[in-house]
Protein backbone atom coordinates (compact mmCIF):
# COMPACT_ATOMS: atom_id res chain seq x y z
CA UNK A 1 0.00 0.00 0.00
CA UNK A 2 1.33 3.42 -0.95
CA UNK A 3 1.68 6.13 1.71
CA UNK A 4 -0.94 8.86 1.86
CA UNK A 5 -0.17 11.67 -0.58
CA UNK A 6 -1.04 15.23 0.42
CA UNK A 7 -1.40 17.93 -2.23
CA UNK A 8 -1.33 21.52 -0.89
CA UNK A 9 -4.12 23.53 -2.50
CA UNK A 10 -3.27 26.94 -1.09
CA UNK A 11 -2.99 29.10 2.02
CA UNK A 12 -5.95 30.14 4.16
CA UNK A 13 -6.30 33.88 4.71
CA UNK A 14 -8.55 36.18 6.66
CA UNK A 15 -10.94 38.66 5.05
CA UNK A 16 -8.07 41.12 4.53
CA UNK A 17 -5.95 38.57 2.70
CA UNK A 18 -3.48 37.96 5.52
CA UNK A 19 -2.25 34.37 5.69
CA UNK A 20 -3.44 32.69 8.87
CA UNK A 21 -1.26 30.62 11.19
CA UNK A 22 -2.06 28.15 13.98
CA UNK A 23 -0.39 30.63 16.34
CA UNK A 24 -3.19 33.09 15.57
CA UNK A 25 -5.59 30.77 17.40
CA UNK A 26 -3.51 29.99 20.49
CA UNK A 27 -5.27 30.36 23.83
CA UNK A 28 -4.94 33.85 25.24
CA UNK A 29 -1.92 34.37 27.51
CA UNK A 30 -2.81 34.23 31.19
CA UNK A 31 -1.20 36.30 33.94
CA UNK A 32 1.86 34.62 35.40
CA UNK A 33 0.80 32.58 38.40
CA UNK A 34 2.01 29.64 40.39
CA UNK A 35 1.35 26.63 38.14
CA UNK A 36 -0.53 23.67 39.59
CA UNK A 37 1.48 20.70 40.89
CA UNK A 38 2.42 18.79 37.76
CA UNK A 39 2.94 15.13 36.87
CA UNK A 40 4.75 14.52 33.57
CA UNK A 41 4.37 11.30 31.58
CA UNK A 42 7.45 10.31 29.58
CA UNK A 43 7.87 7.04 27.68
CA UNK A 44 10.30 4.80 25.88
CA UNK A 45 8.78 5.37 22.44
CA UNK A 46 5.59 5.89 20.48
CA UNK A 47 2.90 3.38 21.42
CA UNK A 48 4.47 2.60 24.79
CA UNK A 49 1.27 3.52 26.64
CA UNK A 50 1.86 7.17 27.52
CA UNK A 51 -1.62 8.43 26.64
CA UNK A 52 -3.30 5.52 28.41
CA UNK A 53 -1.12 6.20 31.45
CA UNK A 54 -1.92 9.92 31.45
CA UNK A 55 -5.65 9.46 30.86
CA UNK A 56 -5.87 6.76 33.53
CA UNK A 57 -4.17 9.02 36.08
CA UNK A 58 -6.52 11.85 35.14
CA UNK A 59 -9.44 9.49 35.70
CA UNK A 60 -8.15 8.33 39.09
CA UNK A 61 -7.40 11.84 40.34
CA UNK A 62 -10.79 13.09 39.15
CA UNK A 63 -12.48 10.26 41.04
CA UNK A 64 -10.42 11.27 44.08
CA UNK A 65 -12.00 14.72 43.98
CA UNK A 66 -9.34 16.80 42.23
CA UNK A 67 -9.95 19.30 39.45
CA UNK A 68 -7.42 17.91 36.96
CA UNK A 69 -6.03 19.80 33.99
CA UNK A 70 -4.31 17.85 31.21
CA UNK A 71 -2.09 18.80 28.30
CA UNK A 72 0.09 17.21 25.65
CA UNK A 73 3.08 19.50 25.30
CA UNK A 74 4.82 18.03 22.23
CA UNK A 75 3.88 16.12 19.08
CA UNK A 76 2.14 16.66 15.76
CA UNK A 77 -1.45 17.88 15.63
CA UNK A 78 -4.05 15.12 16.18
CA UNK A 79 -7.12 14.90 18.35
CA UNK A 80 -7.03 11.41 19.83
CA UNK A 81 -4.75 12.09 22.81
CA UNK A 82 -6.57 15.28 23.72
CA UNK A 83 -9.97 13.61 23.53
CA UNK A 84 -8.73 10.77 25.74
CA UNK A 85 -7.92 13.30 28.47
CA UNK A 86 -11.31 14.93 28.10
CA UNK A 87 -13.10 11.58 28.23
CA UNK A 88 -11.14 10.72 31.38
CA UNK A 89 -12.72 13.70 33.16
CA UNK A 90 -10.15 16.49 32.88
CA UNK A 91 -11.64 19.87 33.81
CA UNK A 92 -9.61 21.31 30.93
CA UNK A 93 -7.56 19.64 28.21
CA UNK A 94 -5.10 21.43 25.92
CA UNK A 95 -2.22 20.57 23.62
CA UNK A 96 0.67 22.28 21.85
CA UNK A 97 -1.65 23.61 19.15
CA UNK A 98 -3.23 25.74 21.88
CA UNK A 99 0.24 27.21 22.43
CA UNK A 100 0.54 28.04 18.73
CA UNK A 101 2.38 25.01 17.32
CA UNK A 102 1.08 22.90 14.45
CA UNK A 103 3.91 20.54 15.39
CA UNK A 104 6.80 20.77 17.81
CA UNK A 105 9.10 18.87 15.44
CA UNK A 106 12.32 20.90 15.03
CA UNK A 107 10.90 23.69 17.18
CA UNK A 108 13.43 25.44 19.47
CA UNK A 109 13.42 23.87 22.92
CA UNK A 110 13.10 27.23 24.66
CA UNK A 111 9.93 27.84 22.64
CA UNK A 112 8.55 24.42 23.60
CA UNK A 113 9.24 25.10 27.29
CA UNK A 114 7.53 28.48 26.99
CA UNK A 115 4.60 26.70 25.34
CA UNK A 116 4.39 24.26 28.25
CA UNK A 117 4.38 27.18 30.70
CA UNK A 118 1.67 28.86 28.63
CA UNK A 119 -0.48 25.72 28.82
CA UNK A 120 0.07 25.31 32.56
CA UNK A 121 -0.96 28.93 33.21
CA UNK A 122 -4.05 28.36 31.06
CA UNK A 123 -4.93 25.20 33.02
CA UNK A 124 -4.46 27.08 36.28
CA UNK A 125 -6.82 29.78 35.04
CA UNK A 126 -9.54 27.15 34.56
CA UNK A 127 -9.22 26.10 38.20
CA UNK A 128 -7.06 23.01 37.75
CA UNK A 129 -5.65 21.91 41.11
CA UNK A 130 -3.21 19.47 39.56
CA UNK A 131 -1.92 19.01 36.01
CA UNK A 132 -0.94 15.93 34.01
CA UNK A 133 1.36 16.60 31.04
CA UNK A 134 2.17 14.08 28.32
CA UNK A 135 5.40 14.32 26.30
CA UNK A 136 5.32 12.67 22.87
CA UNK A 137 7.63 9.95 21.54
CA UNK A 138 10.49 8.41 23.52
CA UNK A 139 13.33 9.76 25.65
CA UNK A 140 15.80 9.48 22.77
CA UNK A 141 13.67 11.40 20.24
CA UNK A 142 15.44 14.71 19.65
CA UNK A 143 12.87 17.19 21.01
CA UNK A 144 11.93 14.91 23.90
CA UNK A 145 15.57 14.37 24.84
CA UNK A 146 16.27 18.10 24.76
CA UNK A 147 13.10 18.89 26.71
CA UNK A 148 13.96 16.34 29.40
CA UNK A 149 17.40 17.97 29.77
CA UNK A 150 15.93 21.47 30.12
CA UNK A 151 16.32 22.80 33.68
CA UNK A 152 13.34 25.10 33.13
CA UNK A 153 11.10 22.19 32.17
CA UNK A 154 12.35 20.13 35.10
CA UNK A 155 11.40 22.98 37.42
CA UNK A 156 7.81 22.68 36.19
CA UNK A 157 7.74 18.97 37.03
CA UNK A 158 6.68 17.67 40.41
CA UNK A 159 7.17 14.03 39.47
CA UNK A 160 7.23 11.62 36.54
CA UNK A 161 5.36 8.49 35.51
CA UNK A 162 7.34 6.53 32.93
CA UNK A 163 5.54 4.38 30.34
CA UNK A 164 7.49 1.47 28.86
CA UNK A 165 6.78 -1.49 26.66
CA UNK A 166 9.23 -3.81 28.41
CA UNK A 167 11.20 -4.12 31.63
CA UNK A 168 14.59 -3.31 30.08
CA UNK A 169 13.26 -0.04 28.68
CA UNK A 170 11.64 0.75 32.02
CA UNK A 171 14.86 0.29 33.95
CA UNK A 172 16.95 2.29 31.44
CA UNK A 173 14.37 5.08 31.30
CA UNK A 174 14.19 5.41 35.08
CA UNK A 175 17.97 5.56 35.30
CA UNK A 176 18.11 8.28 32.65
CA UNK A 177 15.39 10.40 34.25
CA UNK A 178 16.99 10.14 37.68
CA UNK A 179 20.32 11.19 36.20
CA UNK A 180 18.54 14.29 34.90
CA UNK A 181 17.15 15.07 38.34
CA UNK A 182 13.55 13.87 38.01
CA UNK A 183 11.57 12.16 40.75
CA UNK A 184 10.21 8.97 39.17
CA UNK A 185 6.93 8.22 40.95
CA UNK A 186 6.24 4.98 39.12
CA UNK A 187 6.17 2.91 35.95
CA UNK A 188 3.27 2.11 33.68
CA UNK A 189 2.57 1.40 30.02
CA UNK A 190 2.37 -1.75 27.94
CA UNK A 191 4.62 -3.73 30.26
CA UNK A 192 1.77 -3.81 32.78
CA UNK A 193 -0.08 -6.23 30.48
CA UNK A 194 2.52 -8.91 31.29
CA UNK A 195 2.91 -10.27 34.84
CA UNK A 196 6.48 -11.31 33.99
CA UNK A 197 7.38 -7.84 32.68
CA UNK A 198 5.88 -6.26 35.80
CA UNK A 199 8.06 -8.45 38.01
CA UNK A 200 11.20 -7.80 35.97
CA UNK A 201 10.55 -4.05 36.06
CA UNK A 202 11.08 -4.22 39.80
CA UNK A 203 14.78 -3.77 38.99
CA UNK A 204 13.97 -0.09 38.40
CA UNK A 205 13.14 0.36 42.10
CA UNK A 206 9.86 2.09 41.27
CA UNK A 207 6.26 0.96 41.80
CA UNK A 208 4.39 -0.36 38.77
CA UNK A 209 0.87 0.87 38.06
CA UNK A 210 -1.54 -0.57 35.51
CA UNK A 211 -4.80 1.00 34.37
CA UNK A 212 -6.68 -0.55 37.31
CA UNK A 213 -4.33 1.03 39.84
CA UNK A 214 -4.11 4.42 38.15
CA UNK A 215 -7.88 4.80 37.89
CA UNK A 216 -8.38 3.85 41.53
CA UNK A 217 -8.92 7.12 43.46
CA UNK A 218 -6.97 6.10 46.56
CA UNK A 219 -3.99 4.88 44.56
CA UNK A 220 -3.99 7.93 42.27
CA UNK A 221 -4.07 10.26 45.27
CA UNK A 222 -1.22 8.37 46.93
CA UNK A 223 0.93 8.69 43.79
CA UNK A 224 0.73 12.48 43.84
CA UNK A 225 0.63 12.96 47.62
CA UNK A 226 4.24 14.07 47.81
CA UNK A 227 3.76 17.06 45.51
CA UNK A 228 0.46 18.38 46.87
CA UNK A 229 -0.19 20.83 49.64
CA UNK A 230 -2.06 19.58 52.75
CA UNK A 231 -5.30 21.38 51.81
CA UNK A 232 -5.65 19.41 48.60
CA UNK A 233 -4.87 16.14 50.34
CA UNK A 234 -7.67 16.82 52.87
CA UNK A 235 -10.08 17.42 49.97
CA UNK A 236 -8.91 14.27 48.21
CA UNK A 237 -9.16 12.22 51.40
CA UNK A 238 -12.78 13.26 51.89
CA UNK A 239 -13.60 12.47 48.27
CA UNK A 240 -12.03 9.02 48.61
CA UNK A 241 -14.20 8.25 51.64
CA UNK A 242 -17.33 9.34 49.81
CA UNK A 243 -16.38 7.28 46.77
CA UNK A 244 -15.64 4.16 48.80
CA UNK A 245 -18.91 4.40 50.70
CA UNK A 246 -21.07 4.92 47.61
Amino acid sequence: MSPTAIVPLGLVTNSCGRVLNVADFAVAPQPARLPPPTIVVFGTSMNSGKTTTAASLVRGLTRAGFAVGAAKVTGTGAGNDLWSMMDAGACAALDFTDAGFATTYLAPIDAIVEGAQHLLHSLAATGAEIAVLEVADGLFQSETAALAKSPKFRELTGGVLFAAGDAMGAVAGCERLRELGYDVLGLSGLLTCSPLARREAGAANAPVYGVKELTDPATAASIVSGILNPRLMVIAGGAQCLYQES
